[in-house]
């Protein structure tokens, strides 16, 4: 139970500074660059999930959860 409350609330922390910065970063790179950004970075969360199980923790989802922030606003945003 612990561990599902941090990854929620890691995501979520994760997200708020991309949402506040979403405009900046669109007005400076673009869409183009931010949809490519958005590709590599769902690419990396996945092999790093599929590496979770070598980890060795089950706390290790946690950084890979600040991925999921990234993804996730710039998903939105250039596809609105």
């Amino acid at each position: 139970m612990c561990v599902c409350v941090s990854v929620f609330a890691v995501t979520c922390a994760a997200e708020v500074p991309v949402f506040q910065l979403q405009s900046w970063l669109t007005d400076k790179f673009g869409v183009q660059p931010l949809l490519d950004l958005t590709v590599a970075v769902y690419a990396l969360r996945m092999l790093c999930y599929a590496s979770l199980p070598h980890w060795g923790s089950v706390w290790a989802v946690l950084p890979v959860e600040t991925l999921h922030g990234e993804w996730r606003v710039t998903h939105t945003h250039t596809h609105t």
